[in-house]
């Protein structure tokens, strides 16, 4: 039996996820679509994907696992023209970056006994960090690779449900870890949101400004890696998108920074060189070891060993999915 998996949004992650599941493909059927055709192309030309389809209808009216691989602007248009043509049974599993946004939208828009919607949030493998192209030539087999992919799903999720996309982060080489929706925003506020924040808040204070005509040529590596980041927020028309769908968090997360700037610039104004330095060098050793933890995955936190399914006994956990109106039948013959 043959699963199919469509890929909607085959940017980095969606191409790096179906390069991920290439080693399946006598189990698993990889349909691809984007609203960009070529884009879809370069993904079938990479290997990323088994069939392009390029009506989004067409493509998840067989499926069995659908994946939201779009910007956040996009995801509810997505949702909307997907919703009534999901089978019985189909998962629909959310990348993007605004989890209590989109969770909200799949309990408006899909309605449907027996289709459900989990939100599935990757980390990058370490060694892709700096790469800035999010489109299909970026895309890895490895790129979620020994990391975390946090998942979250509304109450009354059925069970086989969270268990597939479980099995789906084990195939991507990821290490799946169970939260909730506020929490993956929280998380995503200050660690994805805010440093692109802050890098457009670098680049509105200085291009353009008094000074820059000068300024923009003496601009060198610390400009430049800061200012790069105002780039990288969501792919899509429409970033600020991004930002308003988590409000709230974004709002605490400025907040703190405006505390941390505040003492900082106090203690430049004391001229406190000491106490200003501890800042500096505090500053610098928390970096180093996060990067060398980020590098090596070894957090040291105490966790119980797991023992790791095979690629294949993942692929069978994929193919044992049914409709739950269905495993009820079966069950109350029994």
């Amino acid at each position: 039996m043959t699963v199919q998996i469509t890929i909607l949004g085959l940017g980095q992650i969606g191409s790096s996820i179906g390069l991920a599941l290439a080693n399946a493909k006598d189990q698993v059927l990889r349909v691809g679509s984007d609203k960009e055709p070529e884009v879809s192309k370069q993904a079938q030309k990479l290997g990323a994907i088994d069939k392009i389809s390029f009506s989004m209808p067409d493509a998840v009216a067989e499926a069995d696992l659908v994946v939201l691989a779009v910007p956040a602007d996009e995801v509810h248009y997505t949702l909307q023209a997907i919703a009534a043509y999901l089978k019985a049974g189909a998962v629909v599993v959310d990348t993007s970056p605004v989890t209590v946004q989109s969770t909200q939208w799949a309990k408006e828009l899909i309605t449907q006994e027996d289709r459900y919607f989990l939100t599935f949030t990757p980390a990058a493998n370490a060694r892709y960090l700096h790469e800035t192209d999010k489109g299909p030539s970026s895309a890895h087999a490895d790129l979620f690779k020994d990391n975390i992919i946090m998942l979250t799903s509304a109450p009354g999720v059925d069970a086989s449900a969270v268990s597939l996309a479980e099995n789906l982060a084990r195939l991507l080489g990821a290490t799946p870890i169970f939260s909730d929706p506020n929490e993956v925003d929280g998380l995503l506020s200050t660690s994805h949101l805010l440093p692109a924040l802050l890098a457009v808040s670098l680049v509105n204070i200085t291009a353009g400004k008094a000074g820059w005509s000068d300024g923009r040529k003496l601009a060198g590596a610390r400009y430049a890696r800061v200012a790069e980041l105002a780039e990288l927020l969501d792919a899509g028309k429409k970033p600020a998108a991004e930002v308003l769908h988590n409000r709230e968090n974004a709002l605490r997360a400025i907040d703190n920074l405006l505390i941390e700037l505040q003492e900082l610039r106090d203690t430049i104004a004391s001229g406190d060189e000491e106490q200003l330095h501890a800042r500096l060098e505090n500053a610098r050793k928390a970096h180093l070891v996060w990067k060398q933890q980020r590098a090596t995955g070894k957090w040291e936190e105490k966790s119980k060993s797991q023992i790791m399914p095979s690629f294949g006994e993942s692929i069978g956990r994929l193919i044992g999915i049914r409709p739950k109106r269905e495993r009820e039948k079966n069950d109350g013959k029994n």
